[in-house]
């Protein structure tokens, strides 16, 4: 979240434009990490960002063999929905945390949760095609 209010406050990105920078900045940290490369947030007591769904993966793979261009990775990172995890790190951060509550998801909510999700993959699928196909035109 603070990178959001650093991108859009003090640098004047739109907000689309800042999450997807957001993402990439997060995508290229989980990408080191994937690498064995040294942790460059290692003293950051718990990082937030956006949870890597299988395309990013490729996604940095290809684009950082040169069979896709920067811009194309970008347009695809920002077409994607956005889901947001926390990765605890130390004691220190985990020291900070509060149980508040709990509750049980009955089937149909479950049922619901799993139909958007799965429209909102579909949907994904479908932008990454048509972003691909405006690319060769």
């Amino acid at each position: 979240m603070m990178m959001l209010v650093v991108f859009t406050a003090f640098l004047g990105m739109e907000l689309k434009t800042a999450v997807g920078t957001s993402t990439f900045i997060m995508t290229y940290y989980i990408f080191q990490n994937r690498k064995s490369m040294p942790d460059q947030l290692q003293e950051s007591d718990i990082i937030m960002g956006p949870v890597a769904n299988d395309i990013i993966y490729d996604l940095m793979e290809i684009t950082t063999s040169g069979l896709l261009p920067k811009e194309i990775s970008m347009k695809i990172l920002l077409a994607g929905p956005e889901y947001r995890q926390l990765v605890i790190k130390t004691e220190t951060g985990a020291s900070h945390l509060r149980w508040l509550s709990a509750e049980e998801m009955k089937k149909e909510e479950l049922d619901r949760a799993k139909e958007l999700l799965r429209k909102e993959e579909e949907a994904f699928q479908e932008e990454i095609a048509r972003i691909l196909e405006e690319d060769e035109s």
